[in-house]
């Protein structure tokens, strides 16, 4: 059998399902993608046994078969046609052949069968949420996410439910992001999922920066299902607990507030951090008095480099250490012009916040000076 569609048409769900394969595979059928035809629809599903996309795409036939083809050999050669190609794509013998125009491919398939898919459990709730609030939120939290860390789920996201509002919360231990917004639908039992480090990424390049598209968040013990128009993304789950995250948030009451102007802030930290990020911390000294704030770094070369910035500060004077690159995460997540840091003591948790809102909050673990 053979169908023929625009180039255009069919690399669309290549380059969204291509993604998650990854290039080096211990199962040679990972490396390639499940094609089925059904009448009216072209199916592509890719897998790499943790996360799994099954995007789909209208075209006019009305046979049904599948195969799994080589992924980025299909992709590659996709890419590189004219935008204006016409594809005839043949299927026969175990063998798919792809002609456009002169050119003529013909790749090696295998069974459809030993394709293996994400067989999910009972889903427990389902319900919609924007793609574009969702990816905001990821967006500004999912920095601060682990990597290989051998507190396993550290290397994830916690994506919270509860009480009408959605958070996400990302950690590594030295440094702690948090964000939430609305949820329209009323979620009965508090839900925490751990979603791992790579399907955030994905799922990044999936969501719609578009206020008008939504998501179809449905999810179980073990699993996490979005279905995002025509494509399904789905992940397992990190099982663990995850810090509890609230009881580390400093208590304001007693704590000395600095107010300053974000973006000469994040200029200052960036001249400063030219000394020190051929060290292995990047510490920087953060001298507070009133109304001011002076930054210093030195390094193994005995270079220096000191600058003073005034803030709104009427506390205590306080000398602390920070890893100026964690700091420097926070100040490009945030968007407001003026940011507040909260400051218990020396040797406390910070709690860097955007000034008029509370959707958005960071901690940083000073260092030992």
């Amino acid at each position: 059998m053979h169908i023929t569609l625009p180039r255009d048409t069919l690399l669309q769900p290549l380059l969204r399902a291509n993604a998650i394969i990854a290039r080096q595979q211990t199962l040679p059928i990972l490396s390639n993608l499940l094609f089925r035809l059904v009448p009216g629809k072209l199916i592509v599903t890719a897998t790499d046994l943790e996360i799994e996309l099954v995007t789909e795409v209208a075209i006019e036939h009305d046979q049904t078969l599948a195969y799994a083809i080589p992924a980025r050999k299909l992709t590659d050669i996709c890419k590189a046609l004219p935008s204006d190609a016409e594809i005839n794509l043949t299927f026969k013998d175990g063998k798919v052949t792809l002609r456009a125009g002169q050119g003529r491919y013909v790749l090696s398939t295998l069974p459809a069968a030993d394709y293996p898919t994400i067989t999910t459990d009972t889903v427990t709730e389902q319900f919609h949420v924007e793609q574009a609030s969702l990816r905001h939120l990821l967006d500004k939290t999912a920095f601060a996410m682990a990597q290989q860390d051998v507190r396993y789920y550290l290397n994830g996201l916690l994506l919270t439910f509860q009480s009408g509002v959605i958070r996400t919360v990302a950690t590594d231990g030295h440094r702690l992001a948090m964000a939430e917004a609305e949820l329209a639908h009323n979620i009965q039992d508090d839900t925490q999922l751990i979603i791992p480090r790579k399907a955030i990424a994905e799922l990044n390049r999936l969501l719609s920066q578009d206020e008008e598209a939504s998501a179809e968040i449905a999810f179980s013990h073990h699993y996490l299902r979005i279905g995002l128009g025509e494509t399904v993304f789905t992940t397992k789950l990190i099982e663990g607990q995850f810090p509890d995250y609230e009881a580390i948030l400093p208590v304001e009451q007693d704590a000395n507030l600095l107010r300053a102007d974000r973006e000469q802030l994040r200029q200052v930290l960036a001249r400063t951090a030219v000394l020190s990020a051929t060290e292995k911390f990047c510490s920087t000294h953060f001298h507070i008095k009133k109304d001011q704030l002076c930054l210093q770094v030195s390094n193994a070369e005995n270079d220096e480099a000191e600058e003073q910035l005034a803030v709104e500060y009427q506390g205590k004077l306080l000398d602390m250490g920070f890893n100026v690159a964690y700091v420097q995460d926070v100040l490009n997540a945030i968007e407001t012009q003026q940011v507040e840091m909260v400051i218990a003591g020396p040797d406390s948790s910070v709690l860097i916040r955007p000034t008029g809102t509370g959707a958005y909050r960071y901690i940083v673990m000073p260092m030992r000076l």
